[in-house]
């Protein structure tokens, strides 16, 4: 049987998603009136913590996945393994957003102040700062940040489809 980075991550998401219903349960499970029954704490925390194991196990083999897996970018004109590519979406990401957040939002009307600046201003003289970078400027690297986060999502994407031998995830991950 062979997997690809898409059945790692599922799975991932599905025992954290079950550790965290154990963990909903165990804290039920704490208390109890006369006559309730309820799930041992004991044997909860026991289920919670080989969740917690098939967790770790299933991240190694992403990792594994990921540092093994390498996606062709045309764009940047190089191979690169999953793991660099995720890494760098982040960065990407983050790029994008700043540079989104220096674009000026329309300022609401207020009849107690002046709206029409966007830049800091002197109160007593009314002067007002010179921005560092013109609106097409900030665009224009909004717009390369943005085009090169797509094409590396897009790789993410191409890589985590690609299917490998399950040699490197332990088969009694796939059951349950």
């Amino acid at each position: 049987m062979a997997i690809t980075g898409n059945t790692i991550r599922d799975l991932v998401k599905k025992w954290e998603l079950r550790k965290a219903t154990l963990e909903t349960l165990f804290q039920d499970a704490l208390y109890s009136f006369e006559g309730e029954t309820k799930k041992s704490p004991t044997l909860l925390s026991e289920q919670i913590f080989e969740a917690e194991q098939k967790i770790v196990k299933l991240q190694v083999a992403q990792v594994a996945f990921n540092s093994t897996t390498f996606v062709e970018s045309r764009l940047l004109g190089k191979s690169l393994s999953l793991t660099e590519i995720v890494k760098l979406v982040g960065a990407y990401e983050r790029m994008t957003k700043l540079w989104a957040g220096t674009i000026p939002k329309k300022p609401k009307e207020s009849k107690y102040r002046d709206t029409t600046h966007t830049a800091p201003v002197r109160n007593t003289t009314q002067v007002v700062a010179k921005e560092a970078l013109s609106l097409e400027e900030k665009a224009t690297l909004i717009e390369k940040y943005s085009k090169l986060l797509g094409h590396l999502k897009g790789l993410v994407s191409e890589g985590n489809n690609r299917v490998v031998p399950t040699v490197i995830l332990d088969p009694s991950l796939l059951d349950e």
